[in-house]
C-alpha cells in the first residue's frame, strides 16, 4: 500500500459530492492547483482533491508492478483512507486512462469520469514518442541538479521547447548536503515512469469502455491540436462505444487547463451542474 499524496479544495465534509483530478504522465497534483480552485470556487459545496498518482509528485517511492491497475488499487486504497470514493473522477493524459481503468471496476457512487486528451489505445503514438526522448534527457543528468536555470537549458539544447522544459522544473525538489544547499533532485522515480509508460502503451482504454456500468457518464474530451486524436480515432470512438461523449475543446493543445483553463471549467461545470 503507498499513500498517495493529496491536495484538498472546498468542502471538507467526508459525505461531501467528490470530485477527483488525476495529472498526466511526469506530471504532479500542484500542475492542477489552479484549476482545482477555479472548480471549488464554482461550486463550493463540492471536494475537490488533486491526487499524485504513484511514482510522481509527494508520493513516496513503491515498490513494482507499476501499472495502471496499480494506480487504481492505490485509488482504492487512498478511497478507504479518507472514508469516500470520489463521484467524478477527472484524469489528463496518462490520468485519463488511470480513470477509465478505474471506472471499469465499478466502485460504488461513481458518477462520471472525464479524459483530457487521453489517447485511448493499446500503442504509443507518433505524438508521444517525444516522451522517451525526454525521459533519456532526464536521465542523463547528474543528481543533484545545480537550478532550474541549469535544467531549462540542458533540456531545451536536448531539443526540448521551453515550456516543456520550464513545467519538468516543477518536479524538482532541494536537497541538502551537510548543511549545504547543494541543488535539485527530482521528485519523481523515472524506474517507475518508465514502467507505468510501457503498461499504458499495452492497455487497450477502448475495450474497457464497455466494461463501464451504463449509468456512469463518460466524457472523452478532445483538444482540437492535442494530435491525439484524428478521424479514423473518432470513427473508431462513435463504433465501439456510441454511448460516450466526445467533446472538443477549441485551440487548445494537449495541455488543455493551461491552454484554454475557464473554456476547459465551463465545459465540464455545464457536466456538473445536475449535482450542485
Amino acid at each position: 500500500m503507498v499513500k498517495l499524496a493529496t491536495q484538498s479544495y472546498g468542502n471538507p465534509a467526508t459525505d461531501a459530492f467528490s470530485i477527483w483530478i488525476l495529472h498526466g504522465i511526469m506530471g504532479s497534483k500542484q500542475n492542477w492547483s489552479r484549476w482545482a480552485r477555479d472548480l471549488s470556487q464554482r461550486f463550493p459545496k463540492f471536494k475537490i482533491i488533486t491526487i499524485d498518482l504513484r511514482c510522481h509528485g509527494y508520493t513516496p517511492k513503491t515498490t513494482a508492478p507499476h501499472t495502471l491497475e496499480a494506480c487504481v488499487d492505490d485509488l482504492y486504497d487512498l478511497a478507504y483512507e479518507l472514508g469516500h470514493f470520489p463521484n467524478v473522477v477527472i484524469g489528463h493524459s496518462f490520468g485519463g486512462k488511470v480513470s477509465i481503468c478505474y471506472a471499469k471496476r465499478n466502485p460504488q457512487n461513481l458518477n462520471m469520469i472525464w479524459t483530457l486528451d487521453s489517447s485511448l489505445e493499446n500503442k504509443m503514438l507518433t505524438a508521444q514518442s517525444n516522451l522517451l526522448d525526454m525521459i533519456e534527457t532526464c536521465e542523463s543528468l547528474t543528481l543533484p541538479i545545480a537550478s532550474r536555470q541549469f535544467l531549462v537549458e540542458r533540456l531545451t539544447q536536448n531539443g526540448l521547447s521551453l515550456g516543456t522544459a520550464q513545467w519538468l522544473t516543477t518536479n524538482l525538489v532541494a536537497v541538502d548536503l551537510d548543511d549545504q544547499k547543494a541543488g535539485f533532485k527530482w521528485l519523481f522515480d523515472l524506474d517507475g515512469i518508465k514502467a507505468l509508460l510501457a503498461d499504458f502503451w499495452h492497455v487497450d482504454g477502448i475495450a474497457m469502455l464497455k466494461q463501464i456500468a451504463p449509468e456512469v457518464e463518460i466524457y472523452l474530451l478532445r483538444a482540437e491540436k492535442g494530435l491525439r486524436w484524428d478521424d479514423r480515432m473518432i470513427a473508431l470512438m462513435k463504433a465501439n462505444a456510441p454511448h460516450v461523449h466526445l467533446p472538443i475543446l477549441h485551440d487548445a493543445g494537449h495541455w488543455v487547463h493551461i491552454d484554454q483553463p475557464k473554456a476547459l471549467l465551463d465545459m465540464i461545470a455545464d457536466s456538473l451542474k445536475d449535482f450542485s
